[in-house]
């Protein structure tokens, strides 16, 4: 965000040298890449690793506004401690409270889906 505040104001003016220029975009475009990718293993390390997970398949996601919904309002039930939702894959992942039985979870999660107008094809292993 600082080269493009910044950087792009001193390079139209010419007070920077091109190539300068060119290689501090790259950089630029590099530090937002490793960070989306370090977001998104930092996402994946957040999903409780010692809980009981369920993972689901799940038709009709296709854009980041789906993935947050079903994230969002899976984590808002009962028994849920995490809900991670990926779109491209067309899977999510459910993390249990300790205490919550699987099966009847299963039952609300599909049926929370549904509600949601996607549809869940199953759990996954």
């Amino acid at each position: 965000m600082g080269f493009n505040s910044v950087g792009i104001s001193v390079a139209a003016f010419d007070l920077l040298h091109p190539p300068l220029a060119k290689t501090a975009m790259a950089g630029s475009a590099l530090g937002m890449l490793f960070n989306s990718v370090g977001v998104r293993v930092d996402r994946l390390a957040r999903a409780a690793p010692g809980s009981q997970r369920l993972n689901y398949r799940v038709a009709g996601m296709h854009c980041t506004g789906c993935q947050l919904t079903i994230e969002v309002h899976l984590r808002s039930m009962e028994g849920v401690t995490h809900a991670l939702a990926d779109y491209e894959t067309g899977e999510v992942l459910v993390c249990l409270r300790e205490d919550t039985s699987d099966l009847a979870l299963d039952q609300r999660v599909c049926g929370a889906l549904r509600e949601l107008g996607f549809q869940p094809a199953g759990r996954s292993t």
